[in-house]
C-alpha cells in the first residue's frame, strides 16, 4: 500500500479527506495546511491527522497530493515534495507557464519519480468511459458555452487547457498549424474565442468559447470514419452514432459510463505508474505541451494570461 499525505488549505482538505480515505492500493497518512494560521473548517475527527510542517508529512509518505495552492508557495512546495523524491499528484493550477513545467520535469526526472496531472477532464469517467471507442478521430468539435459575470483570462486559460488535453491525448501526431478568432463585444478582451487546430496526420479540431453565453454547454463531439461520439459533460451523457455502409443503417447508443470518481481514476492510473513503471497519460511532458499551445493561442489572440 502506498502512502498519501495531503497538502492544501482548509476547505479544499475538507473536501478530499473522505475520498482518499475510501481509495484501495493507498492508505492516507496525514495533510499538511498551508494556512497554520487561519482558522479551519476541518472536522474535529480528522484533526488527528494533521502535520505541524512540510518535512514532517514528507517523512511519512510516499506520494504527495497537492491541491490549489497560494500563489507565494506553490511551486516551492511543489520543489522540495520533489526534492525529497516522493511521487507528486499536482492540481494543473499549480503550475502556470512552460518554464515552471520544464523545472519540475527536471527534477522530476533526476529524482526518478512518478508526476501526474490533476483536476482535468481526461480522467472524469465520462471521457474514461468514452475513450475506448475513439482511435483515430478525423475532426473534433470542442464547445463551451458559459457566462462568467467577472470574465478573467484565467477562466479562458482553464477552459482551453482542458480541450486541449483532451484533443492531444486522443490525435497521435504532431500539431502542424494554429488558426484563432477573438471577438470582443462587451469588454476588451474577447468573450467569443474560436480555434483551429490542425495536425500531421489531416485531423482537424475546432474549439469554441463563449463566455457571455445565456445557457452553459459543455460538448466534445469526435468524428471518425463511419462514427461519432458525443460527450455532453454538463449532461452526463455520451451518445455514439455507427453507421454500416453495407447495409446504410446509422445506429445510436448510450454508452453506460463507469462506476468510479474522477479522483479514484487519477489514482488508479498513478499507481500503475509507480508499481509497473507505466508512463502516465497526463504528466509534465503532457502539461508542457498543453502550456505551450495555450500560450501560442494567447499570443495570436492577444490575451495577456496572467495567472498570479
Amino acid at each position: 500500500m502506498l502512502r498519501i499525505g495531503l497538502i492544501g488549505s482548509g476547505y479544499l482538505i475538507e473536501k478530499h479527506i473522505k475520498s482518499l480515505q475510501s481509495l484501495s492500493d493507498y492508505t492516507f497518512i496525514c495533510f499538511f495546511d498551508t494556512h497554520q494560521n487561519k482558522s479551519t473548517t476541518i472536522p474535529k475527527n480528522h484533526l488527528s491527522l494533521k502535520v505541524n510542517s512540510l518535512e514532517e508529512l514528507l517523512h511519512k509518505v510516499d506520494v504527495v497530493f497537492i491541491l490549489n495552492l497560494p500563489e507565494q508557495s506553490r511551486i516551492e512546495l511543489i520543489v522540495k515534495s520533489l526534492k525529497s523524491s516522493k511521487h507528486v499528484l499536482i492540481d494543473k493550477s499549480n503550475i502556470k507557464t512552460t518554464v515552471e513545467a520544464r523545472k519540475l520535469l527536471e527534477l522530476a526526472e533526476e529524482a526518478g519519480v512518478k508526476v501526474q496531472i490533476s483536476n482535468i477532464s481526461y480522467f472524469t469517467p465520462l471521457f474514461k468511459s468514452a475513450k475506448n471507442y475513439i482511435s483515430c478521430p478525423t475532426y473534433i468539435e470542442a464547445i463551451t458555452h458559459i457566462h462568467y459575470k467577472n470574465k478573467s483570462s484565467d477562466a479562458i486559460f482553464d477552459l482551453l487547457c482542458d480541450d486541449i488535453c483532451l484533443i492531444i491525448n486522443t490525435v497521435k501526431s504532431n500539431l502542424k498549424r494554429i488558426s484563432t478568432v477573438g471577438i470582443d463585444v462587451i469588454n476588451s478582451s474577447p468573450e467569443l474565442i474560436h480555434v483551429k487546430l490542425e495536425f500531421d496526420n489531416g485531423c482537424i479540431a475546432n474549439i469554441t468559447i463563449n463566455t457571455i453565453a445565456e445557457d452553459d454547454k459543455k460538448t466534445v463531439r469526435f468524428f471518425e470514419n463511419n462514427s461519432t461520439i458525443l460527450l455532453d459533460f454538463l449532461d452526463n451523457n455520451i451518445s455514439l452514432l455507427t453507421h454500416n455502409e453495407a447495409s446504410n443503417v446509422t445506429q445510436k447508443q448510450n454508452i453506460i459510463l463507469l462506476k468510479t470518481s474522477e479522483i479514484e481514476q487519477e489514482f488508479s492510473e498513478l499507481h500503475l505508474g509507480i508499481m509497473q513503471q507505466k508512463q502516465l497519460a497526463i504528466d509534465l511532458h503532457t502539461m508542457y505541451k498543453i502550456l505551450d499551445i495555450t500560450f501560442k493561442i494567447s499570443e495570436k489572440l492577444k490575451i495577456n494570461f496572467s495567472l498570479t
